[in-house]
């Protein structure tokens, strides 16, 4: 069964539904709900209570996970240690729309520890030259693979390991314009998936089009962690680039090539810092257009 959801009263989206059920040849698999929350108001609460995560911890109330449950239309926030007079002030603050429960926030692993397949935010090594850099996500063309990352990171041919493990070489790269993007072809078909280290899997990625000043990102680095803010500018130049995203999140050396992403939607790969400090990523879509590539969302 495949349910859809409006947020308006169904009776008024009568056009809309009579237009879905003509898509289908048998409509009796779709079924329609009203609710309360659409996906993105939904992602409205999640950054407002993320954003509110440090002002909550200074209240006693420690936030360890965030994320949307789009099937009960609810907003779950999981805190540690749990308590219900923390759980009744968090519906007081970002009312019954949310859901309180208990979680301690699982656990990172090792990015430096050998992982196949690879993942995005993974720390990785150039062989040749001995630079540090971080893996963005995987990406196929035809039959072939690749593992994306910012394109100074090496030169073209130069190896690559990760957990001190050789995966594959840099087969073509550019970093000039509005792409600062490699394309680590790998050694295995095996190695390429759509995870993001300690973050939901990549599930889709993101069209230019629906980018926008103020739009929430976060960072995946090797170095850093993982780190978030809002996109500043879709049109920024810096040194020999155009047509950059800036936001301002938080980055190291290091994290060059690291996955942009929010939620479980690739949104680029992680370039540097330009000299107000805002931080530039290559937009995931720059990278699909110039080399035909299908980011791995599955």
């Amino acid at each position: 069964m495949v349910t859809i959801s409006f947020s308006k009263n169904l009776k008024q989206m009568n056009k809309e539904i009579n237009d879905i059920r003509k898509i289908f040849d048998n409509d009796s698999k779709i079924k329609f709900k009203q609710v309360q929350r659409s996906e993105k108001q939904l992602d409205e609460i999640h950054s407002t209570v993320l954003s509110k995560k440090h002002e909550l911890k200074e209240q006693g109330i420690n936030v360890t996970t965030i994320y949307s449950d789009i099937q009960r239309n609810k907003v779950i926030i999981g805190i540690y240690p749990f308590d219900s007079t923390a759980r009744d002030s968090l519906v007081n603050i970002f009312g019954s729309d949310i859901e309180v429960i208990e979680s301690d926030g699982g656990y990172e692993e090792s990015r430096t520890a050998y992982t196949r397949p690879l993942e995005g935010g993974l720390r990785i090594s150039n062989i040749d030259t001995g630079w540090g850099c971080t893996g963005g996500f995987s990406a196929s063309y035809g039959n072939w693979v690749y593992y994306v990352t910012a394109g100074h990171c090496g030169r073209s041919s130069d190896r690559f390991s990760q957990g001190g493990s050789y995966f594959g070489y840099a087969y073509r790269l550019v970093n000039s314009g509005e792409l600062d993007a490699m394309l680590i072809s790998l050694g295995q078909l095996s190695y390429a998936s759509n995870y993001n280290y300690g973050q939901p899997n990549f599930t889709s990625w993101q069209r230019e089009s629906y980018e926008y000043v103020g739009q929430y990102v976060c960072m995946n680095g090797s170095y850093t962690g993982n780190a978030c803010g809002v996109v500043k500018s879709t049109n920024y130049s810096a040194r020999e680039h155009n047509n950059m995203t800036a936001a301002d999140y938080n980055s190291t050396n290091g994290d060059s090539g690291s996955p942009t992403y929010y939620g479980s939607q690739i949104r680029g790969v992680h370039e540097g810092v330009g000299s107000n400090g805002w931080k530039m990523y290559t937009h995931v879509q720059s990278i699909v257009d110039y080399w035909g590539l299908s980011p791995r969302t599955w």
